[in-house]
């Protein structure tokens, strides 16, 4: 038999069960393919020297006009503005109280690092942190400048009261103190990390279960903290979902929090609570989701858009002299994102896809219904690139570029049966324009956070897939890498390297990739591999000799399991090291089918793998 040529088609095919087509892959982890063939991701590196305070679902890159970089990331505590390496913190005050009452501030037994705070409707929550400054001290035995700082806070005691600790514990124990002049400044009020379920009445559709009994599904009890941002030139705009607007001066200095835009100069009528932020980039339009109409301020109506007075953040008031306004939308009950393409602004609800456009006066935006029973996974489950929009919707991916088209997925059954669906809201699709892909990060069936991800590339139609804890993506913009938050406290460029850099020292990315059994002399006989020739290059690694491992898994039945050392299957498996320099490999396998896998677990190493040529010949019957 002369030396056979092995040639795969690029992508991974997982959904055609025991009996794939011919040249196919099967599985693979931190590979994609580029020009039909495999190769190892780029690396990531941190951003921030030290972590961040929670789990950050939002990052935007941008620049201001003299080319200092700045990063926003809001995380379910805190919201930060990333400048030369450095997370500042920019979270918003709630209220402050200047001053507290006398003397705010009881220990508690002796030793006990716990301190009971008093002050009246204090509004916070658990989790919460708050700034007191005026303290005098000491107070039992704890110097004043532990109580002089940012506080979280740890207990609710009740409407008047709640509990903080301090470093060193008190002498005696039940001592007020803190003087008359106290201040406290109370951040606004923490977000969920996780959805949270409930169930009971209510919770799944009618008649589900015994009369009276408990629900057996669960039920969004508690929302997810989701952050909308973008940049008003220098400046920054940001809101939490269903909640306030905030605005950021770039001018005012990164020790400078944000403030709500309804209390700047020259506000008026601005939205109190908005699902979402969007700024319009061709007209310079602020544009509020999900919010509430002018003539009932304060109440949400969460099909409702309002956008503000062009190239003005704080006018929303409509009049004869200004562009601001406000459309309803009617089809679905909420909106769950607003996002820019081209020439439009896409606009998901529950159950429909719009699009937004400027029309100018008199009507300023209008909105067109492009299609009903069109569904989201999450708000942040969709991505935008040039000309397409692509998202995953609850049972399949669709894609947009002037109409929408499902996108045909090799690996659906097993994206779609491996996401953890309570915490589907933490879904998030990024773009990556260097390799034309678009990835969702999600969380799979055993974790509550993502920790797996899928990509297709959308110049081929290639699926791959692997594992990655990522909770926010923005593509290059402004910055030479892509931008990823992770879920340690820490932001990294992508593509940025070859190893994985969230370990100290880095990590290798451990990749690899495998290929679906192939015939080796037709379905009845066997083969007898004596030899390999493979084609693997190393362009870019660092490493002093970049190597990786070819693995042969030769099947007597294409009933065994792939990947699987099955008696059944696997009559001897070779695993082969191949260096940069290396020709061809002699091995001793036996079968009627064979599958090769290429895998890598080394640093500085970047590997890329070609066809691969096979001695075989005939080697009996069974």
């Amino acid at each position: 038999m002369p030396i056979a040529e092995v040639r795969l088609r690029p992508g991974v095919f997982r959904d055609s069960g025991k009996h794939p087509p011919e040249g196919a892959y099967y599985d693979c982890n931190r590979v994609r393919f580029r020009n039909g063939y495999p190769e190892q991701i780029g690396g990531w590196q941190k951003i921030n020297n030290t972590a961040f305070l929670g789990v950050s679902r939002s990052v935007l890159t941008w620049s201001d006009l003299t080319g200092n970089e700045y990063l926003g990331a809001g995380t379910h505590l805190k919201f930060y503005i990333e400048s030369g390496n450095a997370m500042n913190d920019i979270t918003p005050i709630r209220k402050t109280v200047n001053p507290m009452s006398n003397d705010p501030f009881t220990t508690g037994a002796a030793s006990s690092t716990t301190i009971t705070v008093s002050d009246t409707a204090h509004g916070a929550v658990l989790g919460d942190y708050v700034t007191f400054s005026g303290a005098t001290g000491p107070i039992d035995g704890i110097a004043a400048s532990e109580f002089n700082i940012e506080h979280e806070i740890k207990s609710i005691i009740d409407d008047d009261s709640y509990t903080i600790d301090t470093a060193t514990g008190c002498t005696a124990g039940s001592t007020a103190g803190g003087g008359a002049a106290v201040v406290a400044a109370y951040q606004i009020n923490v977000g969920l990390d996780s959805v949270v379920l409930g169930s009971g009445w209510g919770a799944g559709t009618y008649s589900r279960g015994a009369w009276g009994s408990g629900a057996n599904v669960g039920a969004i009890s508690g929302q997810l903290r989701l952050w909308s941002q973008g940049n008003w030139g220098e400046d920054l705009i940001f809101n939490v979902r269903d909640g306030e607007v905030y605005y950021w001066d770039e001018s005012s200095g990164l020790s400078t929090r944000g403030v709500e835009l309804s209390t700047m100069s020259g506000a008026s009528d601005v939205p109190s609570v908005a699902v979402q932020i969007l700024i319009s980039p061709a007209d310079r339009h602020l544009i509020a989701f999900g919010c509430d109409p002018i003539e009932t301020a304060g109440s949400q109506d969460r099909m409702f858009i309002r956008w503000a007075d062009q190239e003005s953040a704080v006018n929303w008031t409509p009049a004869v002299d200004t562009t601001a306004g406000g459309i309803r939308l009617n089809s679905g009950s909420e909106i769950l994102r607003g996002i820019t393409a081209r020439q439009e602004i896409l606009i998901f609800t529950d159950s429909a896809l719009y699009s937004m456009q400027y029309l100018g006066a008199p009507f300023v935006f209008g909105a067109d219904l492009l299609s009903e029973n069109i569904t989201l996974m999450g708000p942040n489950a969709v991505a935008t690139a040039g000309d397409a929009t692509a998202w995953m919707g609850l049972e399949g991916f669709w894609i947009y570029s002037g109409r929408i088209l499902p996108l045909p997925c090799e690996v659906h059954d097993y994206v779609f049966d491996n996401i953890n669906r309570a915490q589907a809201h933490k879904i998030v699709a990024g773009y990556n324009s260097r390799f034309s892909e678009f990835t969702w990060h999600y969380p799979s069936v055993s974790s509550d956070e993502n920790d797996v991800y899928v990509t297709v590339n959308i110049s081929d139609g290639s699926w791959y897939y692997g594992s990655l804890a990522r909770t926010a993506w923005t593509d290059t913009k402004t910055r030479q890498y892509p931008v990823a938050a992770g879920t340690d406290g820490f932001i990294y460029d992508h593509e940025f390297g070859l190893n994985d850099g969230s370990t100290t020292p880095v990590s290798a990315l451990n990749s690899y990739v495998e290929g679906h059994a192939v015939p080796l002399a037709g379905d009845d006989r066997f083969a007898f591999v004596r030899r390999i020739l493979p084609d693997v290059s190393f362009t870019g690694s660092t490493a002093a000799s970049p190597q990786i491992e070819i693995v042969l898994k030769p099947r007597r039945f294409p009933g065994g399991g792939f990947g699987t050392a099955s008696t059944n299957s696997v009559t001897r498996t070779a695993t082969v090291p191949f260096e940069e320099f290396d020709g061809q490999k002699h091995v001793r396998v036996r079968g009627r089918s064979i599958s090769f896998r290429y895998q890598c677990s080394q640093t500085d190493t970047h590997w890329r793998a070609g066809d691969l040529l096979m001695d075989a010949r005939p080697d009996g019957r069974q």
